[in-house]
């Protein structure tokens, strides 16, 4: 276990030719899964921070801003479902959280429940960098500085 861990962490990244700018929120109780993501995220140009519980979540979100937030659906005590829904409860003056969930369950019902739980989209599993992309194209702006450069 030790040996697959330490490749995981050692294994390297896919560069994406597009970057982009904003504050992410990774929310996973799956350490693997959370690390994963952060390396998906990390190769857009982005800096994730991220928590291991939904109630982490929400002390993280009263103390910081994020322009989205990438939410594991099935975790213990907090589910992101309830997440969402008291992001939700709590937004007042046009605020909105995009809100991003991750799950392995692509079914029409979940798709109804993160949709009533307030979320913005749904990054299935298997993850891949082309859907990523195709996510992060929509709620977040690219970084004009980087092309500019080139």
């Amino acid at each position: 276990m030790v040996h697959v861990m330490r490749e995981f962490l050692n294994m390297s990244v896919i560069l994406s030719d597009k970057k982009f700018i904003g504050r992410i929120l990774v929310v996973d109780d799956n350490w693997i899964t959370l690390k994963l993501i952060e390396k998906m995220l990390t190769s857009f140009g982005l800096v994730p921070v991220s928590a291991d519980s939904g109630a982490q979540a929400l002390e993280i979100l009263k103390k910081e801003c994020f322009d989205l937030l990438f939410l594991d659906c099935s975790m213990p005590e907090l589910d992101g479902y309830s997440v969402a829904k008291t992001i939700r409860k709590g937004e007042a003056n046009g605020a909105h959280l995009r809100i991003i969930a991750f799950t392995a369950d692509d079914s029409i019902e979940n798709r109804r429940l993160c949709r009533d739980a307030g979320m913005d989209g749904l990054f299935p599993k298997p993850y891949s960098y082309t859907s990523l992309e195709e996510l992060l194209g929509k709620f977040l702006k690219l970084n004009d500085m980087l092309k500019q450069a080139t």
